[in-house]
């Protein structure tokens, strides 16, 4: 719950099977207010910054092989 600081990232180029609808995605280290951890993939991979502020999100991450939707958070700048 709450907002995120975005710890670390890096931007993947070998994506994994499932998401090769991408080219490439960021993925990020994010802290909450409440000092929970967490990692999760970025919404923009452009201009990026240790430090910004991000929101999470409810979205679709991908399609697993099976073509079936996988659902979790992304996690958006505020």
């Amino acid at each position: 719950k709450g907002d995120a600081t975005l710890l670390t990232y890096t931007i993947l180029k070998a994506v994994p099977a499932e998401f090769q609808e991408q080219k490439s995605y960021a993925l990020g280290i994010f802290e909450f207010e409440n000092g929970i951890r967490a990692l999760g993939q970025l919404t923009i991979k452009e201009n990026l910054k240790t430090g910004m502020k991000f929101r999470p999100i409810k979205s679709i991450l991908t399609k697993n092989l099976d073509g079936k939707e996988v659902s979790g958070f992304k996690f958006e700048p505020i």
